[in-house]
This record gives C-alpha cells, sequence and structure tokens, in this order.
C-alpha cells in the first residue's frame, strides 16, 4: 500500500523535473493549441450547427474538414521548402507555427460571431481553412518535436508532455465551447 503513493509522487516529481525544462514546457502549450482547434472543428463545430437548427445532410457534409487531417502528408513536404518572407527569421518551423496560430486564433473568433444558419457559406468556408491550418500546424510541431528532442528533453518526453496538453485541449473545447460561443448566464451546456 506505501508503494503507492510514494510511486505516485516520484511521477508528480518526475512531471515537475520535466514541465522545468524550457523545450518541455513548450511542447505542453503547443499540445494544448493543437488539441483545441482539432476539438473544436472536429466536435463542437456539429454542436453549434444542431443548435442553429442546421439540417443533418448539411452537417454530414462538415465531416469532410476533418480530411485535413487525414491527407497532411501531402503538404507536408511543401512546408519544409517553403518559408513565409515576413516571418523568415524566425526558422523553419517556427514561422509556420506562428503563422497557423495567428490564422486559427482569427477563425476561431470569427466563427464564434456567425451565425452557421445565415452565413453556412462562410461558416465551412472558415471551418474548412481552420482545419487546414489546424493541420498544418500538427505537421510544423510534431517536425519541431523532433528537431529539439536531445538527451535532457527525449522524444519520448516531449511526445507525452504534447500529448497531455492536447488531451487537455481536447476537454477544455469540448466542455467550455457553449460557454465561449453564448456566454454562460443561464445556459445548459451542449457538449
Amino acid at each position: 500500500m506505501s508503494e503507492a503513493p510514494a510511486a505516485r509522487k516520484r511521477g508528480w516529481h518526475s512531471l515537475g523535473m520535466a514541465l522545468a525544462n524550457r523545450k518541455t514546457a513548450f511542447m505542453l502549450i503547443f499540445g494544448f493549441g493543437s488539441g483545441l482547434p482539432f476539438a473544436l472543428f472536429l466536435g463542437t463545430l456539429y454542436a453549434w450547427l444542431s443548435e442553429a437548427g442546421v439540417d443533418l445532410e448539411t452537417m454530414g457534409v462538415f465531416s469532410l474538414i476533418g480530411l485535413a487531417y487525414a491527407f497532411q502528408f501531402l503538404w507536408s513536404p511543401l512546408l519544409d521548402r517553403m518559408d513565409i518572407p515576413a516571418l523568415r527569421k524566425l526558422g523553419k518551423r517556427k514561422q509556420w507555427i506562428v503563422l497557423a496560430q495567428m490564422l486559427l486564433g482569427a477563425i476561431l473568433v470569427t466563427l464564434s460571431v456567425l451565425n452557421p444558419k445565415t452565413d453556412l457559406g462562410w461558416f465551412s468556408l472558415l471551418a474548412a481553412i481552420g482545419a487546414f491550418a489546424s493541420a498544418t500546424q500538427d505537421i510544423v510541431i510534431n517536425a519541431w518535436r523532433i528537431d529539439i528532442a536531445d538527451e535532457e528533453a527525449t522524444i519520448d518526453v516531449l511526445s507525452t508532455v504534447y500529448q497531455m496538453g492536447y488531451r487537455m485541449a481536447s476537454l477544455v473545447g469540448g466542455r467550455s465551447a457553449s460557454f465561449w460561443r453564448h456566454g454562460s448566464a443561464g445556459r445548459k451546456p451542449i457538449c
């Protein structure tokens, strides 16, 4: 019985030590940054559409935006070969991370104020571009994780912390999306 609490305490200590490393802490942030759009585009989006009264056939078409995640391999080689002139000095990976984050932020804020029933065309276009930007971000963060791995921040620790952030974002995105979109005053969460 006394071994379990001691092992748990060592586990928390190991996590704290890992997060003290700058690279690992960034992986946690990037994991959260990758998981949130994924949760919103492939989960909460359907709740928004359903709440707005969009018919099921139209909602089914929105499932195609998930293909951006399935076909990442098609454009991932381009990300190694192309630079963004204004962001070139950030480096090969970080320039794409910054661009994807800015694009995702703008798209998610815009989607939150659109009415899917009346602005369905814009809503679907922005959701597709957002899924593409999110998938691009995943590609670049995965490549950056491999690039920065060393003896102190090993690839398995970086991957574990990334997944922890990703899962936390999925929980937060799924649970709080209705509050983000409509405010919490007197509303029942849709997820």
